[in-house]
């Protein structure tokens, strides 16, 4: 028994002069040394200060960060990490050699940034003049179709009369007052 616990002893104490052994190397290595102009490393590709200054520059000017501290040089060097994992990651799975994948990517990432500028850009303090709307419909033809779908009934007949009513020459007012259901269409 006694020379068990011996035994235990000594091999707890080369254990722990391994260990001190071990973290006294460690403590004495070099960090690695950060390569000139390179900004960040995602496995064994490099970004560098160029790189990240070719990306901002493709960035669309709508949707530029209006900020000009390091924050924004961070926030698009995160976007380009983003990009290079996600392209590291389509690779390995083998995605990237189908053109249908690509250009279903394309298209989807074209109709974000259009949607997105239609929606920052052109959206805000747009608003159509009623009378433009107007002539809009009565240029394609749709004059009554659209003044039907202010009227809002239950009945398939009812729509029809109304329709017709309207073809008439009937007021468009005086008939959603009588007959609509949608209260905002019938006080208009």
């Amino acid at each position: 028994m006694m020379l068990l616990r011996r035994a235990q002893r000594d091999f707890e104490q080369v254990l722990i002069a391994l260990l001190a052994l071990c973290w006294l190397g460690g403590c004495g290595a070099e960090p690695p040394v950060p390569e000139a102009g390179v900004v960040a490393r995602i496995g064994a590709e490099r970004i560098d200060a160029g790189q990240l200054r070719a990306f901002a520059t493709q960035i669309p000017i709508t949707l530029l960060s209006t900020e000009t501290d390091q924050s924004t040089q961070q926030l698009y060097l995160r976007a380009m990490i983003v990009r290079k994992l996600l392209a590291q990651e389509v690779e390995r799975r083998g995605i990237d050699t189908s053109q249908v994948v690509r250009t279903g990517v394309a298209n989807r990432l074209t109709q974000r940034l259009s949607d997105s500028y239609r929606r920052e850009q052109l959206w805000p303090g747009t608003e159509p003049d009623e009378a433009e709307v107007l002539a809009y419909y009565d240029s394609v033809g749709l004059h009554h179709q659209r003044l039907v779908a202010g009227i809002v009934v239950a009945e398939r007949d009812v729509a029809d009369d109304v329709a017709a009513r309207l073809q008439a020459g009937a007021s468009f007012e005086r008939l959603a007052h009588e007959v609509s259901q949608h209260k905002p269409s019938a006080f208009r």
